[in-house]
C-alpha cells in the first residue's frame, strides 16, 4: 500500500543501469536527484490511482492477506 516503495524502486532500478555507476557518496547523491527528477508524472499517477483498489481488496480480504 505504500507507494513511496515503488517510487524508490524505480529509481533504484535506474540507478543500477547507469554506466558507469556512481562510485562516491557524492556521485550517488547527484544520480538520486537526477533519477528523481526523471519519474514519469503518468507512473506517479498510476500508483496513486492504484490506492483505491489496494484499500478496496484490503476491506474486502476484512484487513487479512492480500496480493499486496
Amino acid at each position: 500500500m505504500n507507494i513511496i516503495k515503488n517510487v524508490w524502486n524505480f529509481v533504484e532500478t535506474h540507478i543500477c543501469r547507469r554506466s558507469p555507476l556512481p562510485n562516491s557518496v557524492d556521485q550517488l547523491w547527484v544520480a538520486l536527484q537526477e533519477e528523481w527528477s526523471r519519474i514519469p508524472i503518468e507512473y506517479i499517477n498510476k500508483l496513486y490511482d492504484s490506492l483505491t483498489r489496494c484499500v478496496s481488496d484490503i476491506i474486502a480480504a476484512n484487513g487479512g492477506a492480500t496480493r499486496y
